[in-house]
């Protein structure tokens, strides 16, 4: 199983947006935290390859009880990044979040239908323990 994340280049302000594909077909959107030196809580992590493993009953920093989920492995000096529901920036702490679209609530850039997308990341990935997950920029 591939799990591919394509960034839209590299941002060092702002949300971070990106394609995830499952063994190359679309999935979802994603919404990261800029590029800010893999800062914990505060950045994206670096492009390149990790691995994945199944997760369950998982607490965010935020408060967040997520049943099931991903977790990224082997990030340098970073540990804890799942893959879990949120709309904004202020909703991820170095996490991925999916989602369907994007659209701005005054002038912040926001990602669409989260749940949903969530939902079917993980539907895709229903019978998968632990898969690799790639992270490039385009």
């Amino acid at each position: 199983m591939q799990v591919e994340l394509f960034r839209v280049g590299r941002v060092t302000s702002g949300p971070q947006f990106g394609v995830i594909k499952i063994n190359g077909a679309f999935c979802c959107l994603a919404l990261e935290r800029p590029f800010l030196s893999n800062i914990p809580k505060v950045s994206s992590i670096p492009t390149g390859g990790y691995s994945c493993v199944r997760t369950e009953n998982r607490t965010t920093d935020g408060g967040l009880v997520i049943p099931i989920t991903y977790e990224v492995l082997l990030v340098p000096d970073r540990s804890g990044i799942l893959f879990h529901v949120g709309n904004y920036l202020k909703d991820t702490h170095g996490c991925i979040l999916p989602g369907l679209g994007v659209n701005y609530h005054d002038v912040e850039p926001m990602l669409l239908q989260s749940k949903v997308a969530f939902d079917r990341f993980i539907k895709m990935l229903s019978n998968v323990r632990k898969f690799d997950f790639v992270i490039k920029e385009f």
